[in-house]
């Protein structure tokens, strides 16, 4: 009887035990129970060279899961991409729902095969998908929210160099627009066009506001249904839309695309110009396209509804929005062939990485170094000798002068305050670029050195981008880094570090209320750049230069709130410097002896500044230098207490135009309009082998600039060995540079070789197999701005 009841008791605990750890057990899911999809950007659409997302919709039948989405290299080894690192996001999904996330990566990464694994709270994988992807190797990127996708059909054709020879379109719904202005970087051009099947919420308003404030281009539109969409961004509009009418004057369009349009009359929105826009084509008396700089951006304004038919189809749209997506001085994706060789934005930020790890105090100090060595000679010359010829011992010196020889080595290492007492040190090289009073844009490049092995946690500023590099000087990886994303702040996550190693991050962000750099520059009698530059950001700069044209000249430094007289002669392109010689060289030439790493360092952040892809066409820009910290970052919940920062702060430099105005050779920096053949781009020229290169020069400062003579050098002996050609805006045809019209353009050639809108273009070609420099031509204008 004992037995039975010790048999039930026992079975009894069993029971017990099993439905415990059935109820304690973690959900199971089968392969059934889960079913996900990704892709990389809008529907597999983005730029290889910006930030994007992959989004993964996962649908779950199963039982509640909170787990992770995790997006790493589909090689643990990363193929040799310098972009690197694991991408994770918690995700919570209820049993039965259907749930789209976004996980935010930097687009580098898609140089290399990349899988996307979901994982329970435990780490268990539960299901992959490989994303679908198209990246945008050439052109523009235009999304397009909207009624109808059809209404984005009207840039379908445009090819103009203005847009990289072609528009890639995607017809985007509210949900597909990112929460964060970083994301929305992937696109070029944001059109939204009358009113979209949702309203756009507040937070995506100002996230669209935020990214055409810091460089985005948005174009508004709609017609008589304006309102609907358009009118959210009313304050960032250049017309103040007041009501709707019909636009029963069209000949401007023929003037601006020279193609008779192809309707007598177009249903429009109506209002006034703002006072900082500029009308581009006029309906009538009524502005029907026009453009207005916000920040750093652009916004456009089309007063009609893009998908209207039959004006949607009229075949000038081609050259219209050409035209048009000029005023915006997009840049077009390309191929590496067509950059010499490299990926934009994934090469500039390797730059900034590489120059943060050049840690200049790694070696003791040129002064620590030397008091020591004298110390050293002082010592084992005399001294030592004395001694030992005292104690009758010389031959004791094949041993004491190497021991000694350490001894003060050790000596130089501790006297000297580095990175080998304890502690991590951090450095940060970054570009810091003023888009407004309000947003300065920072792109940086940080290393962390640290002295323990373990984990390190470094947690960045909110609203910033990261991503670990996997370009490390010491030969480390960041394979084991991972990137934790959430509402939060983004934090890098670096396991397994070694002792004594170097790791490595990028990041872009932004500070706000950091000011401007105030200036009232013109062109005087001269020719000479005068008038005034206030610091009034909240930089120290040191190692100030003008950029004008392919020159860099020096200035004095300016603290904060310093104002500074300037009076500088401007150079013409062919004279000064020798061709080919890049701001980098001028300001910091290279010279005999030891490298010093502090000037590699600004080498690196001007090489990065005047980039072909980021230096524009700005006849003026500032530069300078500042040590100033920006606490970018923690490590381990802490602020490094030996952090070093070197930025380079740039702002472009608006001219001021009042009366008659001259602009003098080398002032004005052309617009690369078209490229074929064996052609690469610099800051200072183009290097060409059989190929050929389409040059622009805007030569209006201002709408009301009315151009009367035009000077060039396309004759100069210089370009002997180049076929020239001038292009006529009146017949639509290049024709060779002769004497007819170079140098001087003026009287009725002006209107042939001149557009409306102020643009000179000239053609360059060669047959020979040999790279040869062509610098950029020089090309003077008089004029004089109507009152």
């Amino acid at each position: 009887m004992k037995k039975k009841t010790r048999g039930r008791k026992t079975g009894a605990f069993l029971a017990a035990a099993v439905l415990t750890s059935a109820l304690w057990a973690p959900a199971a899911w089968a392969a059934s129970d889960l079913k996900m999809s990704s892709s990389v950007g809008w529907d597999g659409t983005f730029k290889l060279e910006a930030p994007t997302f992959v989004g993964v919709t996962i649908e779950n039948q199963g039982e509640d899961l909170n787990g992770r989405l995790v997006v790493e290299p589909a090689n643990p080894q990363n193929g040799g991409n310098v972009v690197s690192g694991v991408y994770e996001k918690e995700v919570v999904l209820p049993k039965g729902s259907t749930k789209t996330f976004q996980v935010e990566v930097p687009g580098g990464l898609f140089y290399q095969p990349v899988k996307v694994v979901l994982l329970d709270s435990q780490g268990k994988q539960l299901s992959d998908s490989n994303p679908s992807l198209v990246p945008v190797q050439d052109g523009v990127l235009l999304g397009g929210v909207s009624e109808k996708k059809d209404d984005l059909n009207v840039f379908s054709l445009v090819t103009s160099p203005s847009v990289g020879g072609k528009v890639t379109l995607k017809w985007l719904k509210n949900a597909d627009l990112p929460d964060r202005a970083e994301l929305l970087q992937g696109l070029d051009v944001l059109t939204i066009n009358h009113a979209p099947a949702e309203k756009l919420t507040d937070e995506q308003v100002q996230t669209i506001r935020e990214w055409v404030e810091r460089g985005g281009t948005l174009l508004l539109s709609g017609g008589a249904s304006y309102q609907g969409g358009g009118s959210l961004f009313q304050d960032l509009s250049p017309v103040k839309v007041t009501g709707t009418g019909k636009a029963t004057d069209l000949t401007d369009l023929q003037r601006y695309t020279g193609i008779k349009p192809s309707v007598g009359e177009l249903n429009v929105s109506t209002g006034s110009l703002v006072a900082d826009a500029k009308v581009l084509v006029k309906g009538g008396s009524s502005p029907l396209i026009a453009e207005r700089d916000f920040g750093a951006g652009h916004v456009l304004y089309a007063a009609y509804d893009l998908g209207e038919e039959p004006f949607a189809s009229w075949q000038g749209n081609k050259e219209l929005w050409g035209n048009v997506l000029r005023e915006a001085d997009l840049k077009p994706s390309h191929m590496p062939s067509q950059m010499n060789g490299a990926m934009r934005g994934v090469d500039q930020q390797m730059q900034l990485i590489s120059s943060s790890q050049m840690f200049r105090d790694l070696l003791p100090g040129y002064k620590t170094s030397a008091v020591v060595f004298l110390g050293y000679i002082v010592l084992v010359g005399p001294l030592l000798y004395f001694v030992l010829r005292r104690l009758n011992r010389r031959e004791w010196g094949w041993a004491l002068i190497p021991a000694t020889a350490i001894l003060f080595t050790a000596g130089t290492l501790l006297f000297d305050d580095g990175p080998r007492s304890s502690g991590t040190r951090a450095q940060t090289a970054a570009i810091i670029n003023l888009k407004s009073d309000k947003i300065a844009e920072v792109s940086a490049g940080s290393s962390f050195l640290v002295t323990k092995g373990g984990t390190y946690d470094v947690e960045f500023k909110e609203n910033s981008f990261v991503y670990p590099s996997y370009l490390n000087m010491s030969g480390d990886s960041n394979a084991e880094a991972r990137t934790v994303l959430g509402d939060a702040k983004p934090s890098i996550q670096y396991q397994n570090v070694e002792y004594w190693s170097l790791r490595s991050s990028f990041a872009q962000t932004t500070l706000n209320d950091q000011g401007r750099i105030q200036s009232d520059l013109h062109i005087d009698s001269s020719g000479s750049l005068t008038g005034q530059v206030t610091n009034k950001t909240k930089f120290d700069l040191e190692k100030v230069y003008l950029l004008i044209g392919n020159h860099a000249y020096k200035i004095d430094d300016l603290p904060t709130g310093k104002s500074l007289q300037v009076k500088q002669s401007i150079q013409t392109s062919a004279s000064g410097t020798a061709p080919g010689i890049s701001y980098m060289e001028q300001m910091f030439p290279y010279g005999m002896g030891v490298m010093d790493q502090e000037l590699e360092q600004y080498r690196s952040l001007i090489s990065y500044a005047t980039s072909p892809w980021d230096l524009g066409t700005a006849p003026v820009q500032l530069v300078g230098f500042t040590k100033a910290p920006l606490n970018l970052y923690t490590i381990n919940e802490k602020t490094v207490q030996k952090d070093t920062t070197l930025s380079l702060v740039r702002q472009v430099l608006p001219l001021q135009t009042d009366g008659s105005t001259s602009l003098p050779a080398g002032l004005i920096r052309p617009v690369i309009f078209a490229m074929d053949g064996n052609v690469f781009m610099s800051p200072e020229g183009l290097r060409m082998a059989t190929g050929s290169a389409t040059l622009e020069y805007k030569l209006k400062t201002s709408p009301d600039y009315r151009i009367d003579k035009v000077t060039t050098n396309f004759d100069s002996a210089a370009f002997a060995m180049y076929d020239k050609q001038i292009y006529n805006f009146k017949t639509g045809q290049w024709v060779p540079v002769a004497k007819e019209n170079t140098p001087v353009i003026t009287g009725d050639l002006l209107s042939q070789f001149v557009s409306p809108d102020g643009n000179l273009r000239v053609k360059f070609s060669t047959t020979t197999p040999q790279d040869q420099f062509l610098q950029y031509p020089a090309v003077a204008v008089e004029g004089k701005v109507s009152q």
